[in-house]
């Protein structure tokens, strides 16, 4: 009997090499809203795995303009920065979730990105196609770390038992919502983030391949 019988992956660093994307969409608000002076790469990246709102105020600061314009803007850029390559799928992508999906394992996204984005990055991408469920910040009540995203991605595909579950990310706040909604977890290693103490996954992964022996 396989281990899982639903995977479900994090973007951002994930499933998409998406640090370029974020700085140089935020760069582009910069360009516009803020006279061109922008932040740190390191500062925008520090607040890449929130909610939009999060990126676009902790990475722009304050500049006076309101936020709701500042979030379109951001997402006009963004969906464009993508189409011009500065947001490629991580190595395996899409072999794994094929080699997944062949051996009658549920997949999926669950990401704090909001849902104009999210879509439009797993069709563009042709994640989509091979997921059984993608899940918005949009989609939720509650952002990660909380579970409402794993239980709402539960319900959709039919899944019961979190112990089922395997949550697959990048960052500290992915352990946090595995733990907090009994998933297990992955944490993959290629995203070199600074992750907090108590993390300690079930997996630490070097390359997206691995979960196809993993759900074995």
């Amino acid at each position: 009997m396989r281990k899982y019988d639903l995977v479900l992956f994090d973007w951002d660093g994930t499933l998409s090499v998406t640090d370029d994307l974020i700085v140089k969409s935020v760069f582009d608000l910069a360009d516009i809203y803020s006279g061109g002076e922008k932040p740190s790469r390191e500062k925008i990246i520090s607040v890449a795995h929130l909610p939009l709102r999060g990126i676009v105020a902790g990475g722009l600061g304050d500049v006076g303009v309101p936020e709701p314009v500042l979030c379109d803007a951001y997402v006009r850029y963004a969906c464009k920065n993508l189409v011009r390559g500065a947001a490629p799928l991580c190595d395996g992508a899409l072999e794994m979730l094929r080699a997944l999906r062949s051996m009658g394992v549920l997949t999926g996204v669950f990401s704090n990105k909001d849902k104009k984005q999210l879509d439009f990055f797993a069709l563009y991408t042709g994640v989509s196609a091979l997921s059984d469920v993608v899940v918005s910040v949009d989609d939720v009540k509650n952002v990660k770390p909380a579970p409402d995203g794993v239980f709402l991605a539960m319900k959709k595909t039919g899944v019961t038992d979190p112990d089922r579950v395997l949550y697959v990310g990048d960052n500290t706040i992915d352990y946090d919502l595995a733990v907090n909604s009994g998933a297990h977890s992955a944490i993959v290693t290629y995203a070199h983030r600074n992750l907090a103490g108590h993390v300690n996954p079930d997996y630490y992964i070097s390359s997206l391949c691995e979960i196809t022996d993993i759900c074995k």
